[in-house]
C-alpha cells in the first residue's frame, strides 16, 4: 500500500514538474516583443524596400547593427 502511494507521488510531482517546465516564461514564445536592433533592422529593410538606401548601404548598416 505504501509503496503504491509513493508511485503514484512520484508521477503527480512527476507530471506537475513537465507541466511548470512547458508554461514557464523561457519556454513560451514572446511574439510582439522585438530588440531595438530587431525594428532597426526593420526600419532599414523598409528603407530599401522603397529604394531610399542602395544595397551597399543596407548591407553596410546592418552589418553595424550586428557588431
Amino acid at each position: 500500500m505504501t509503496m503504491t502511494l509513493l508511485l503514484f507521488a512520484a508521477a503527480f510531482l512527476a507530471i506537475l514538474m513537465l507541466g511548470a517546465s512547458a508554461t514557464s516564461p523561457a519556454m513560451r514564445p514572446t511574439p510582439g516583443r522585438t530588440t531595438p536592433i530587431d525594428e532597426a533592422e526593420r526600419i532599414l529593410a523598409g528603407r530599401y524596400a522603397r529604394g531610399e538606401i542602395s544595397y551597399e548601404e543596407y548591407g553596410r548598416m546592418v552589418s553595424v547593427l550586428r557588431r
